[in-house]
């Protein structure tokens, strides 16, 4: 006589995990040069969900020494000359971006939308950071920025959906010495 017993199979939540694949994890490898172009900073990183296939969301934020300048010095006009987060090329499809810029929140973007973990992967490879502005170290006193980065999983084992652990990545700041400028002022240069 055959014996049959029913086992009933719980899931756990199991979050996303985003990692960084450089082998030299070390500040130096992430740098911006002041006036220098825009610099990629999310082509290394990599993403993982034991039991989803999708994510749903990602957040990437300056989450220490954001610098934003909010109006410019010569027009007054409300702009950012400071640090920006952009994606170059776009993002896929699927994906949208939401930027969200300001002194107190710092400077983030949102992507939302349902893709497969390797549409995000592409999505962040094509992050860039960029300062426009003439002092991104604010006199010395922001060499580095710390970004951060969080994704979030697209529930299919339908027990709701969860954000991956925060990982950082440092980024130096390097200045280069600018020289003072004398101006002419006067409306009539010739010199008699």
């Amino acid at each position: 006589t055959v014996i049959t017993r029913k086992l009933n199979i719980v899931a756990v939540l199991d979050k996303p995990k985003v990692a960084d694949s450089r082998t030299n994890k070390d500040s130096t490898a992430l740098q911006f040069t002041e006036n220098g172009a825009a610099i990629t900073i999310g082509d290394s990183l990599t993403i993982t969900d034991a039991d989803d296939t999708n994510i749903d969301s990602a957040i990437i934020r300056i989450s220490n020494n954001y610098d934003y300048i909010t109006n410019s010095p010569s027009t007054g006009n409300a702009i950012n000359l400071g640090d920006s987060l952009f994606f170059a090329a776009g993002v896929p499809a699927a994906i949208t971006a939401f930027y969200t810029y300001g002194a107190n929140t710092g400077d983030s973007i949102t992507l939302s939308g349902k893709a497969p973990l390797d549409s995000y992967v592409l999505a962040l490879s094509k992050l860039r950071f960029k300062n426009n502005s003439d002092d991104p170290t604010n006199n010395d006193t922001k060499l580095s920025r710390t970004i951060e980065f969080l994704v979030r999983d697209n529930n299919s084992d339908n027990l709701g959906n969860q954000w991956s652990t925060v990982i950082t990545r440092k980024l130096n700041i390097v200045a280069v010495l600018d020289k003072p400028k004398v101006g002419d002022s006067r409306t009539n240069k010739d010199s008699t």
